[in-house]
């Protein structure tokens, strides 16, 4: 499954967000050669690199990172609208409902057309957290050559202005389609069903393997309905004959403060 970071849930990612922000310096900075981005201890960050961003994060099966992105609410500004204006013709760029794709990249291991269904999780992914946070649209710019290639990826994509040079080359501005009824299309086109995104719950205690966890759930949700019942009766069973292990009263605090709330 594909992981979403949040605010909430970042104390279970700290080391995957370190390896993605130096995976975005060799991506986006040693191969793409974009000069104007800040790179501090190895690790490329900037300005949107706050609270607010969103981050989709998918795993190969040695528990690297295969593929990435950024999503970010634009109710405030993103990068295509503080930096990039003139790249968009068909407003808007920002505000309520709005939000910006960015920072999407995969690694070189995983590209090319036999490792097409681990992005088509993603992509699929970035439309179901559309979907869930009721976005109106999203938005974001890349390389034209790249936009071209945007057209197989599986997402209802079009651009919003014309091409433009830049320091690295030539972007355009797109939007990708992001209502239920675009997700739906999208899962028929790629031949994907079920469920690609993962959310790991804020209140699980630093360490706890969410991996595994989502390995669980993707197993769990997404099994034909005629073996559902017996898979969750197992898990039923699992739990019913779990015993807790070490210390888990900062867990029991967290599941307290969260029922209070």
């Amino acid at each position: 499954m594909i992981h979403l970071i949040n605010a909430a849930n970042r104390h279970l990612y700290r080391d995957v967000l370190a390896q993605m922000h130096r995976a975005r310096t060799d991506h986006f900075v040693e191969e793409r050669g974009w000069r104007n981005l800040c790179v501090e201890a190895g690790q490329e960050l900037d300005e949107y690199d706050n609270d607010q961003a969103l981050y989709l994060v998918g795993f190969d099966e040695f528990g690297a990172i295969a593929v990435s992105a950024r999503l970010l609410p634009a109710d405030r500004g993103c990068v295509l609208s503080d930096h990039f204006p003139h790249l968009v013709v068909e407003g808007p760029a920002c505000g309520p409902g709005v939000f910006e794709l960015s920072r999407y990249f995969a690694s070189p291991a995983l590209r090319g057309r036999k490792h097409f269904p681990v992005k088509a999780s993603m992509n699929l992914a970035v439309v179901e957290a559309m979907v869930e946070r009721r976005a109106r649209r999203l938005v974001g710019f890349t390389d034209l050559h790249i936009l071209g290639i945007m057209r197989y990826s599986g997402w209802r994509v079009r651009p919003i202005g014309l091409p433009t040079a830049y320091d690295e080359g030539t972007a355009a501005a797109f939007e990708i389609a992001c209502q239920a009824d675009d997700l739906a299309e999208m899962q028929a086109a790629v031949e994907l069903s079920g469920r690609q995104l993962f959310e790991a719950p804020a209140w699980l205690p630093h360490g706890s393997d969410v991996r595994a966890l989502a390995d669980v759930t993707s197993l769990v949700i997404n099994l034909p309905a005629e073996l559902r019942g017996p898979v969750l009766e197992v898990v039923s069973r699992t739990v019913r004959d779990w015993r807790p292990q070490g210390d888990l009263g900062p867990l029991f605090a967290r599941l307290g403060e969260r029922a209070a709330a």
